[in-house]
């Protein structure tokens, strides 16, 4: 990792960092890709900037939100902007929409209400935004396991260890898939929320550095290449 300085001047000073989430981010055998990164490189090209001057760290989600609070000059992507998470970054988006979701084994939970939820334990990401939804929607704390990744949370209630999992409807089912589960098998309990995903500085970078980004988001909006690259990846803004 490039050594951190005490005021970043330019993007090329922020220390980027995502974690490794099909289809937004994954590594294609030679360097990280996906929708998220694609949308990064082109609002870096919108405002001048060369992607190979950039540094990005694929590191799992929990440290990824931890240096985007706590160390100067980092950006974590893609970050749900919610009410307990608003004053703690800036912000330079939005980029894209997710959908949260309850998840499970066909014919092994009934859910007719929300309220129905904190009946099962439930699978989420630690640090992830599903936690805090989950919690305002009055599911109990130990009501809830957090994992690592993504993966993990699936597998767990692929092979029973837990009975739902809520996370954002199209990484579930590339993650059912990428274990070799079928997703035939598993079916959408109830829809929580739309979330949406943005940069998120830390609160010692400059303004006028999260603007550069904002800038370069707005550009790829206006010009169409944010939808061109949401249409490569089957979504729509």
């Amino acid at each position: 990792m490039p050594e951190i300085s005490s005021a970043a001047q330019r993007l090329e000073d922020v220390v980027f960092l995502t974690e490794n989430l099909p289809p937004y981010v994954y590594h294609d055998g030679k360097e990280a890709t996906g929708l998220s990164i694609e949308v990064f490189h082109a609002a870096l090209n919108a405002v001048g900037v060369d992607k190979k001057d950039v540094h990005v760290d694929v590191v799992p989600w929990a440290r990824a939100y931890n240096e985007a609070l706590h160390v100067t000059n980092s950006c974590t992507f893609m970050m749900v902007r919610n009410e307990k998470r608003e004053k703690l970054f800036k912000w330079a988006g939005p980029v894209v929409d997710f959908n949260l979701v309850f998840a499970s084994k066909i014919g092994t939970v009934l859910i007719r209400k929300i309220e129905d939820i904190k009946h099962h334990m439930v699978g989420v990401v630690r640090a992830d935004s599903a936690y805090s939804s989950l919690i305002k929607a009055g599911q109990p704390s130990d009501m809830i396991e957090q994992s690592t990744n993504i993966r993990e949370v699936v597998s767990k209630v692929e092979y029973g260890r837990l009975e739902m999992m809520l996370a954002d409807e199209r990484i579930i089912a590339h993650h059912i898939e990428s274990i070799g589960a079928e997703l035939d098998d598993f079916e959408t309990n109830f829809f929580l929320e739309r979330q949406v995903g943005y940069f998120a500085f830390n609160k010692d970078v400059p303004d006028e550095v999260v603007a550069t980004m904002q800038r370069g988001l707005d550009t790829i909006r206006a010009s169409g290449e944010l939808d061109r690259i949401l249409g490569k990846f089957h979504l729509e803004h």
